[in-house]
């Protein structure tokens, strides 16, 4: 161990990392304050909070650093969540879902993939419980904020729900704060936490419109390999 440089950022990871993490505390505080407002747009006054998580990934994407030499690039994740597609709790499920990653830089990864859930709901004026299916395919930007065995990430996804009628609307914005345990060389278990803001209801873009709970498992393949026959990291 002592042979070996100690491992410090550059000055752009670093400068990176700062603003993941002033986001990540500005956000936090807001989800624990108010739960069913946390996110929501800030119209006509203020920035939303969706805008700056954009930013904060578009400086993500600028900044970071490519990756090095036979690391792994892509990540499989297979998860199973809690949903809550409306804001007054009267339609909720479970489902599993499987999606992709594929870094970009050391920081940022472009994601995508789809989930499948079963709702039920009550009828307004009452009856035996309803169920219905609903399909969700995203695909989005993910930041990681600190590359440690707990990893801390920030996701931005624009979602397609199927049918409209399981949701009351069919397209939406995802923001996800959640964080990753790397727990072996190429396995990972994570804890996501998401909002959904709807895009095209009747009265155009609402407040926030549901939240979903994901445990998502996580497989990086073997990265390729190096000249002189090494595998990378």
């Amino acid at each position: 161990m002592g042979g070996h440089p100690p491992h410090r950022l550059s000055g752009d990871d670093l400068e990176l990392v700062r603003l993941l993490q002033l986001l990540a505390i500005e956000l936090l505080p807001q989800r624990t304050a108010s739960f069913t407002t946390a996110f929501l747009p800030e119209f006509p006054s203020g920035v939303n909070h969706r805008v700056r998580c954009s930013a904060v990934l578009v400086l993500a994407l600028l900044l970071a650093a490519p990756l090095r030499p036979g690391e792994a690039a892509l990540s499989v994740r297979l998860e199973t969540a809690y949903l809550q597609p409306d804001g007054d709790s009267s339609s909720r499920g479970g489902g599993a879902g499987l999606s992709l990653g594929y870094r970009l830089t050391d920081q940022l990864s472009a994601v995508g993939g789809a989930s499948a859930s079963l709702l039920w709901s009550l009828p307004a004026a009452g009856g035996p419980r309803q169920t219905q299916s609903l399909t969700m395919v995203f695909g989005g930007l993910e930041a990681l904020l600190d590359a440690t065995p707990i990893a801390p990430f920030l996701e931005l996804c624009l979602v397609r729900l199927l049918p409209e009628s399981a949701a009351g609307y069919s397209l939406a914005t995802r923001t996800s704060l959640g964080a990753d345990w790397l727990f072996a060389e190429r396995f990972a278990l994570g804890l996501a936490v998401r909002t959904l803001t709807p895009l095209d209801t009747p009265g155009g873009v609402t407040a926030l419109g549901g939240t979903e709970i994901g445990l998502r498992f996580i497989w990086t393949p073997a990265g390729r390999r190096r000249p002189g026959g090494g595998e990378g990291p």
